[in-house]
């Protein structure tokens, strides 16, 4: 049904062409593809340096977000003395997701340092993504064609460590605001590099705005329908 619809539209909208050219869409498809992703307002923000590092994840409690393998390194990297926090925010009473919930925090349980905070409001998710140190995002489902969580990580002067994922990975490829990690071994060094270099980033969310903004959106929205 989606080629279908493609191939009766002028013109398709990509949050990411480095996400269509890996769904492998035939090419008269791809010559009508246009990337325009979405922005962020850039907040405003002094960001403090905790005395104890903080590793956070924003989203959905569910499976195709693999967070067992974030909590396992986390796990790790406390076994190998590295003194951090990892934080989780997200609804951890959604039914549809109970069991995956109920593992993930037996998984945990034995680990002081780990925890589960629950859903965020707008204001506590700007406030929690201000304190942390790196934002993660380990998504191993291909689908997820973006990830507009970073951004509003970014924009908090937050870096990012993502998989590579087509899409997934664009932001920070084209930022720099971050790490894109390929398996556990590298996403436990990609966060003791940030943890080892614990320093404050101002430029962070300039970067991002070079690429995600009101601006460039409208640019592209005029450039679309000329």
């Amino acid at each position: 049904f989606s080629i279908f619809a493609m191939r009766k539209s002028k013109k398709i909208i990509f949050l990411s062409l480095d996400y269509a050219k890996n769904i492998e869409l035939p090419n008269d498809l791809i010559r009508k593809s246009y990337e325009i992703p979405p922005y962020v307002n850039t907040k405003k923000i002094k960001k403090k340096i905790d005395p104890v590092f903080k590793i956070g994840y924003l989203g959905r409690i569910s499976f195709e977000k693999n967070l067992e393998l974030l909590i396992s390194s986390s796990i790790e990297m406390s076994k190998k003395n590295i003194q951090h926090e990892l934080l989780i925010a997200g609804d951890d009473q959604d039914k549809r997701f109970k069991r995956y919930t109920k593992k993930l925090k037996k998984l945990s349980s034995k680990y002081s340092h780990i925890a589960f905070i629950g859903k965020l409001s707008e204001k506590e998710k700007y406030n929690f993504l201000k304190r942390i140190n790196v934002f993660v995002l380990p998504s191993n489902n291909s689908l997820e064609a973006f990830g507009i969580v970073q951004l509003e990580a970014m924009s908090c002067n937050t870096p990012v460590v993502v998989s590579n994922l087509p899409g997934v990975r664009t932001i920070v490829n084209k930022t720099n605001n971050g790490y894109i990690f390929l398996d556990k071994e590298d996403l436990i060094k990609k966060i003791t590099d940030l943890y080892n270099n614990n320093i404050s980033d101002p430029n962070i969310s300039n970067r991002l705005k070079k690429y995600y903004c009101e601006e460039k959106f409208k640019l592209n929205m005029q450039h679309l329908i000329s």
